[in-house]
């Protein structure tokens, strides 16, 4: 369309006008011309100005295709109206891109299929080409017949012109789009199966680039960027890249990336999608989906509301029974590296990864509201490397179910030079790992509160039930020397359980083993309070043990055992805590002044073990199958 205006600059030439400080310091112009008196030049000025604004903004019109003529002012109010929408105006002013400003001409079918489509909902465009248009809507888009062999990928795009237009494709056993023409943007593809006489929304696939709003709002919308499911990493890329420290909007729908993406140095930015079941990324790639292992600060990063699923196969049927593959470490879900200063990941699926987040030198961060499935390594992996701190970290309410361990920390050393490196997992849940569900190396201090474990060491059962050894403990392994602090771990309020899904039991020693050195400065410390024991097993020949050390625990206070599969009443069968010269007095079984359990509720099949003070013995009740209670007990050396 080929713009027009009859708009007309006044004195173009400025032959008898007044000069600028003439002009502004003329009675007339700040007080009104008076009736006879109207000096020429100050008239001119006036007329001057106001005709050049008209004909300048008129000659932005002709440019973007418009007439703009004063026939009728309706119809320049209204083409007025439309331009300063179609152009961005100070409401929809956009700085990058192009695309369509708001949610519309979306291509859909027929409330009642045919071959025609409808183009619903009229908004502002700007094209490629820098043109602006607001094209019709369109009722009735026919779709050519089918072929009668073979299927057809048709397009509907907007033309340079900004009329809404239909190109056919060519009919082929694989086919594919037609190529846009120049200039063009597309709508819609239209899948056309051999002989089809309908069209469903099933069969059209929405490609159009929409133009978000910037300039009212910090957020930026990705489709701001090129959103189709096949560009979705170039976009998010180009989204990241372009706003350092805004926030990034994910809409509904399931993408797919090939490769990583990176989150620079420096980077600030939030990332939310719209809920974990309604944004989906699929990573076909391999290392990194979200990519922050650089040496800069990710200061202030939140990542929230979506999934991340990789490619790591399935597991269906008894879990127990599969040892699946490990350890190639082709996909994490995310990498990050100086994850600082209340940076988050919230509200977050992972599944079918190798490990899902792999934390190196970070500080005061946190993890909140995030569930791993099917991984493949390692649900958590704190990677300490070079003597660097991992400090002040959060994980709050994290679910994690499978992998070698749900959780391995590998710290480094502590010195007196390099101080506590505090740790926090809150209501976290840690279960059917194939071996060890929580591996601690060299990280102290650490707090578990009102965290669960149920049916850890799955190796057990894929590989014939073997009697585990001291230091395959199911739930928690604590390694280290402690060096300047020691090496103290703590658990309050938590539940361990043994159980196991599936046909056969498996024999277990201990649930919690530590082989935490002592130094000179302060002894290596575990404790536990108020915590919940059950489902762990013994046999006749087999003693086991809820904690095994072969250093110091500071105390066990209210703690409440449900051992099951007790074979016979010899009380050395089962202990709370043992170790390899087991002391039930003084510092080494449970610190100073510590000697004393509390236990409760006798149950069928239950056993209650307690220090008695009295007697120096350790006591077992066990409720007999004729319903009476025996009391067992054997001297502490």
């Amino acid at each position: 369309m080929s713009g027009s205006t009859n708009f007309l600059q006044f004195d173009p030439s400025k032959q008898l006008i007044a000069d600028d400080t003439t002009y502004a310091d003329s009675i007339y112009r700040a007080g009104g011309v008076m009736p006879g008196i109207a000096p020429p030049d100050i008239h001119n000025k006036l007329y001057y100005q106001t005709s050049t604004m008209a004909t300048a903004f008129a000659n932005a019109m002709v440019a973007a295709g418009y007439v703009a003529n004063d026939t009728d002012i309706n119809d320049l109010t209204s083409k007025i109206t439309s331009f300063i929408s179609s152009s961005g105006g100070i409401a929809l002013e956009e700085s990058t891109g192009y695309g369509l400003i708001g949610d519309g001409l979306q291509v859909l079918a027929q409330s009642t299929p045919n071959m025609t489509v409808q183009i619903v909902t009229s908004v502002p465009i700007h094209m490629p080409t820098g043109s602006h248009f607001t094209p019709a809507a369109v009722s009735s888009q026919p779709v050519n017949t089918a072929d009668a062999t073979n299927p057809r990928i048709d397009l509907i795009y907007v033309s340079t012109t900004g009329v809404v237009s239909y190109l056919q494709g060519t009919a082929a056993v694989t086919p594919v789009a037609p190529t846009l023409p120049s200039g063009g943007f597309s709508l819609a593809n239209i899948a056309v199966a051999a002989g089809t006489t309908t069209i469903t929304n099933s069969n059209i696939t929405d490609i159009r680039i929409f133009k978000i709003n910037t300039q009212d709002s910090p957020s930026i919308d990705i489709r701001s960027y090129g959103l189709a499911p096949e560009t979705f990493r170039v976009a998010l890329q180009r989204a990241i890249n372009n706003n350092p420290y805004g926030k990034i909007i994910l809409p509904t729908g399931s993408y797919t990336v090939d490769e990583s993406i990176t989150l620079p140095d420096g980077y600030s930015t939030c990332i939310q999608g719209q809920g974990q079941f309604n944004t989906i990324i699929n990573f076909n790639g391999t290392g990194a989906l979200f990519d922050g292992g650089g040496n800069g600060q990710l200061n202030g990063c939140i990542f929230s509301d979506f999934s991340v699923v990789g490619t790591y196969p399935s597991i269906t049927g008894n879990y127990s029974a599969v040892i699946a593959p490990r350890g190639n470490n082709s996909q994490t879900g995310f990498l990050l590296r100086n994850f600082t200063n209340s940076s988050m990941i919230k509200n977050i699926t992972i599944k079918n990864v190798e490990i899902g987040v792999e934390l190196q030198k970070s500080w005061y961060s946190g993890f909140s509201n995030i569930n791993m499935y099917n991984i493949g390594q390692y649900g958590i992996f704190v990677n300490k490397k070079d003597s660097e701190q991992v400090n002040g970290i959060t994980f709050d309410r994290v679910y994690i179910r499978s992998g070698i361990n749900c959780v391995n920390v590998k710290g480094t050393p502590l010195s007196a030079n390099n101080f506590s490196e505090i740790m926090n997992f809150i209501g976290c849940t840690f279960e059917e790992s194939l071996q060890t569900a929580v591996v601690i190396q060299d990280q102290t201090p650490t707090l578990f509160s009102g965290c669960y474990w149920e049916r850890n060491y799955q190796d057990t059962q894929a590989s014939g039930n073997p009697v585990l050894a001291w230091n395959q403990p199911l739930d928690v392994y604590v390694s280290g020397q402690g060096g300047f602090q020691g090496m103290n771990v703590k658990f309050v309020g938590c539940f361990f359980d043994g159980e196991t899904p599936g046909t056969g039991s498996k024999a277990t020693q201990c649930l919690v083993y530590s082989d935490n050195g002592i130094d000179a400065y302060h002894l290596s410390q575990m404790s536990f309070d108020s915590c919940m024991v059950q489902n762990y097993i013994t046999t006749s020949s087999n003693a086991a043990a809820f904690v095994y050390t072969l250093s110091g625990v500071e105390k066990m206070d209210n703690i409440t055992m449900y051992p099951t599969s007790i074979p016979s009443l010899t009380g050395s069968q089962i202990a709370p805590i043992t170790g390899h010269n087991p002391s039930f007095t003084g510092s080494t079984a449970f610190g100073v002044n510590q000697s004393t359990f509390s236990y409760a509720a006798i149950a069928n099949s239950q056993c209650m073990p307690w220090l008695s003070e009295s007697d120096n013995k350790l006591h077992f009740t066990v409720r007999l199958s004729d319903g009476t209670y025996k009391d067992c007990s054997f001297t502490v050396a």
